[in-house]
């Protein structure tokens, strides 16, 4: 049996990556994003983590873990993506 490996997911959106993890079996603990309405389909997608609206340039990261009662040695796995709305384009190819 796999050891459940806890995820901390930056920059989540709506939690695309973590979905992922979480079909293999890892336990999504928190997705943090600064985009209420891509935090709400967040907090859809993975009902047991905590979706944090949060600019992680003005976070102290033990702070923020002790805000959500989350020990800092308990996270495994930290991943992240991009905000991708900078690097995608809406047009039609030439």
């Amino acid at each position: 049996m796999m050891e459940k490996y806890n995820v901390l997911d930056l920059f989540c959106g709506c939690g695309g990556m973590s979905w992922g993890l979480a079909k293999k079996g890892f336990n999504i603990v928190a997705g943090i994003d600064i985009w209420d309405v891509a935090l709400a389909t967040y907090q859809h997608n993975h009902s047991t983590a905590k979706a944090v609206n949060l600019d992680i340039t003005d976070a102290d990261p033990n702070e923020f873990l002790k805000s959500i009662q989350v020990e800092p040695t308990s996270i495994d796995v930290v991943i992240g993506g991009p905000p991708c709305q900078g690097f995608s384009l809406d047009r039609k190819s030439v």
